[in-house]
């Protein structure tokens, strides 16, 4: 999730193995040890944009990393002069840095939790990048924690935290359930399926599968608060190397750059509908039903070359207010 969630996951899990007397000083590394795995946003090169697109969850998330990654973070805390042994404080850094990749996990972006001995970028889709319930929920209670010196507000920081993480595995069952049903009315063979919770909510999930060679994206309204719906979108002709760019030579920079790609994006990935020189990664896009993504990959440059990231974040009013129509489970103006 973002970072500053990841930081008071990390500082409950420390709060809650901390004496009373020793809160505070828990509080302090959880919270740079949960959020430390994150620095992995600093290692680019800026001859290749792909190098930290998928540096980012790589390796100071995989679950090897965590002792290191603990130890780190118990040195920074010296260099703070944070006064504690460093049995207690190695605890408090390991117990913090280890939620991170498993929270992470729970997004739909990808992370690369098995490093080295998986090169697979898992997702588990039941929780959106930011959350403002599951983020707010555990900063007041890690907060009431830090200034009462009771663990067992923490601890019931990480009860709540499961429990909302469980609610969100089960309304990715049901939303996946009306996606699978979906494509069985259409007569699809789904191939490959996500089933996603869109920004800042458990309610509304956007959903992407290829079938008979395309990409088709949907969105699923859950009926939590009002009336279930289903938002049916377009469909793209789902890219392929040899089919949209035979020319290419498989040993060129650019070639590997859309491998590179189409693994980073889980195979969700086709020309974007309004430029042909731009590869889509569609997982992501504003509205649930859309075809109009986030960001793409630039393949029309120079073979030898590296490609470039192109993003596409425009939230205007009528993307915002077709979301919240959406979100309520009403029909969106203009869809």
């Amino acid at each position: 999730m973002d970072t500053i969630t990841q930081a008071y996951l990390g500082a409950a899990a420390a709060q809650a193995l901390a004496r009373p007397s020793d809160v505070r000083k828990a509080t302090a590394i959880g919270l740079l040890a949960g959020a430390l795995a994150d620095a992995d946003i600093f290692i680019r090169t800026p001859n290749d944009p792909l190098f930290g697109v998928l540096m980012h969850r790589h390796f100071t998330h995989a679950l090897v990393f965590i002792p290191l990654g603990a130890l780190l973070a118990v040195l920074l805390c010296r260099l703070f002069r944070v006064q504690i042994s460093l049995g207690r404080a190695y605890l408090f850094a390991f117990a913090a840095y280890a939620t991170h990749a498993p929270l992470d996990l729970c997004t739909s972006y990808g992370t690369a939790i098995l490093w080295p001995f998986s090169s697979g970028r898992y997702a588990w889709d039941i929780i959106s990048i930011i959350d403002p319930v599951f983020t707010g929920v555990l900063f007041v209670l890690i907060a009431l924690c830090w200034f009462k010196r009771s663990p067992v507000l923490s601890r019931a920081a990480l009860v709540f935290c499961a429990a909302y993480l469980a609610f969100g595995a089960f309304l990715h069952w049901q939303a996946t359930n009306q996606v699978r049903d979906l494509a069985q009315k259409r007569g699809h063979q789904i191939v490959s399926l996500r089933v996603m919770p869109t920004l800042g909510n458990l309610v509304l999930w956007r959903s992407v599968y290829v079938a008979e060679g395309k990409i088709f994206a949907d969105g699923v309204r859950l009926g939590l608060f009002g009336d279930a719906a289903l938002y049916e979108g377009g469909q793209i002709e789902l890219f392929k190397m040899e089919r949209h760019m035979p020319h290419l030579a498989p040993d060129s920079k650019l070639h590997r750059d859309i491998e590179r790609f189409i693994y980073f994006a889980d195979g969700f990935v086709a020309l974007h509908p309004a430029d042909s020189s731009i590869l889509a990664d569609l997982r992501y896009a504003l509205l649930p039903d859309s075809l109009e993504p986030l960001w793409g990959f630039k393949i029309d440059g120079p073979e030898d070359e590296h490609g470039d990231m192109i993003h596409f974040r425009r939230a205007n009013r009528q993307n915002l207010t077709a979301f919240w129509a959406m979100l309520k489970g009403k029909n969106a103006p203009g869809i």
